[in-house]
């Protein structure tokens, strides 16, 4: 897919919660802006990533920003993740390919849908 610009809105995309359920963006967003976090568990530089997010998660709510991190991860890994980073903000897992084209996000064959 293509990458998305800067202030384009977001295509529709549905994405299962670690949660429960599922969150179609952008109808469930519930603030104006959002920031959707690709990661994979087995690389140590988007955890850090993560975890910065979350470290100023306050301040991007207050800005409106609603965060949520996706990865094609199983829920187990999802909720290591999660657990390891002590995150709070809403985490998808198990995203595919049509999702990750739908967002511009990057997917590799070999590596089984590392985005």
């Amino acid at each position: 897919g293509e990458k998305l610009q800067q202030g384009e809105g977001l295509p529709r995309v549905t994405l299962q919660m670690l949660d429960g359920g599922t969150v179609t963006l952008p109808d469930d967003a519930p603030t104006r802006y959002t920031a959707l976090l690709y990661y994979r568990d087995m690389v140590t530089l988007l955890q850090r990533q993560l975890a910065e997010w979350e470290a100023n998660k306050i301040e991007l709510e207050e800005l409106g920003v609603t965060t949520y991190a996706v990865s094609v991860d199983t829920k187990e890994l999802a909720t290591e993740v999660r657990n390891n980073n002590k995150l709070t903000f809403p985490i998808a897992y198990g995203a595919t390919k049509a999702d990750s084209d739908l967002v511009g996000a990057w997917w590799s064959e070999d590596r089984e849908g590392y985005i």
